[in-house]
């Protein structure tokens, strides 16, 4: 683009003031000349992507010679006594306090001298420690505090730096290659990294660069989530690529298209950790939904917040139903069962046993009926018999009959009712022969 020269003496002009100077200026101009705001603002965007890119260059090429001059410098009371880790920002170190107080063992994130430069240069310099006051705030047992912080100079360089907890233990990753995790595991460490971010979000802090090399796994199986991203609104100042502190593995879509992020970001990140635990394990059709609600592309039909998240995966731990399946008569049944195979089971044969002894009750009243109406019928046509005389070629004396109800009363075969019918019939008063 070829500018006028009032364009090149305004844009040399302002390229190396601070940026609130260039905001103010830029703001004048849009006023006055609206063309030309918009060529010198592009103007001093492309320079300033080209800066970043440079110190990124030089950042990456005295990282090595930076971590090993550190190790027995002191930055406050702590001296630096190994390397633990080092990332796009900067390194971590082990320290311990210096000042022959008490024995006190911590790390100490010091970003590279670059970052604390481009910092300097935007409208966004404070908001690392406005971050990390509010991370020191943050009191719970799956997050590693924040003690302190500071600028120190390092070769004639100022840097930032963050006094953290030091946490004994592995990385996740490390973890997953070490253990033969079960299912219920896995949701048991994302549980409580969901515990930790809510509690994050309740202060209104993301961590925006959730991922297992962040998650420290102690010992006795606690989960300490790390390295909180202070610095994750640099993609601000540039196009979201030269400057990204994330893993784009576990990265939601709009933070790698460098948009700004939410608490739905940190929630995508927690699916994508989850998928990650269980993607070899035994396919879990809730865990599966699980994944994809938090790791819907549009952020609107994720979990609207970890809290819901978190519940979901509790359910799955406790065999309870998740929230998209709830309403499934069938499925809430079988999650019940799963909970409480005894007790369902002896409610099982409990069922079975009343709708038999009901069936066996129907049936025997039924039969009791039947008797009895084959009793009523038999007595009927006995009278009619003993006492018809149409039927009969000789009167039937009392001995007859008496010896007639003395071989009912002795059969052994005769139904109970049958047999109580006929001798009540046959007991009947006999009428007078003539």
């Amino acid at each position: 683009m070829i500018l006028s020269a009032s364009q090149t003496e305004i844009f040399y002009s302002l390229i190396d003031q601070p940026n609130h100077v260039q905001q103010e200026a830029l703001k004048l101009l849009a006023q006055q000349d609206p063309e030309q705001h918009e060529k010198i603002s592009s103007m001093l965007a492309s320079e300033q992507l080209n800066h970043i890119t440079q110190l990124l260059q030089h950042g990456a090429s005295t990282v090595c010679y930076q971590s090993e001059h550190l190790v027995g410098m002191h930055i406050d009371k702590y001296r630096l006594e190994q390397l633990l880790g080092q990332g796009g920002f900067g390194q971590v170190y082990l320290a311990k306090r210096d000042n022959h107080t008490f024995d006190q063992k911590v790390a100490i994130k010091i970003f590279e001298p670059w970052v604390s430069k481009i910092l300097s240069q935007t409208p966004i310099s404070a908001q690392p420690f406005q971050e990390a006051h509010i991370l020191a705030k943050l009191n719970h047992p799956n997050i590693a505090k924040v003690y302190d912080g500071g600028f120190e100079q390092f070769g004639g360089q100022s840097t930032i730096y963050i006094v953290l907890e030091y946490i004994e233990g592995i990385t996740l990753d490390n973890h997953l290659k070490q253990c033969d995790l079960s299912c219920n595991d896995c949701l048991d460490i994302v549980i409580q990294m969901c515990r930790a971010i809510e509690h994050a979000h309740y202060h209104q802090i993301l961590h925006a660069d959730i991922k297992p090399s962040n998650t420290i796994i102690t010992p006795d199986g606690k989960v300490k989530l790390i390295d909180f991203n202070i610095v994750h609104h640099l993609h601000q100042i540039a196009d979201g690529q030269q400057l990204s502190a994330y893993s784009r593995q576990f990265a939601s879509p709009e933070q790698i298209a460098a948009e700004p992020l939410t608490k739905s970001s940190d929630i995508y990140s927690l699916g994508r950790v989850l998928q990650h635990l269980t993607e070899s394990l035994p396919f879990c059709n809730d865990t599966h939904q699980v994944v994809q609600k938090a790791t819907e592309p549009n952020p609107t039909k994720r979990y609207s917040s970890v809290t819901h998240l978190l519940r979901d995966i509790e359910n799955i731990r406790q065999l309870r139903p998740i929230s998209s399946r709830c309403h499934d008569k069938s499925y809430r049944l079988y999650r019940a069962i799963q909970r409480h195979p005894i007790s369902m089971m002896l409610v099982f044969f409990a069922i079975i046993s009343v709708v038999l002894l009901t069936l066996a009750m129907v049936d025997k009243h039924q039969q009791a009926e039947f008797e009895q109406k084959i009793a009523s019928e038999m007595v009927i046509q006995l009278r009619q018999s003993i006492y018809d005389k149409s039927v009969h070629e000789f009167d039937l004396t009392h001995e007859i009959l008496d010896d007639f109800t003395q071989r009912i009363e002795e059969s052994g075969v005769i139904p109970s009712r049958i047999h109580k019918a006929l001798i009540n019939g046959l007991q009947q008063p006999y009428p007078d022969h003539e």
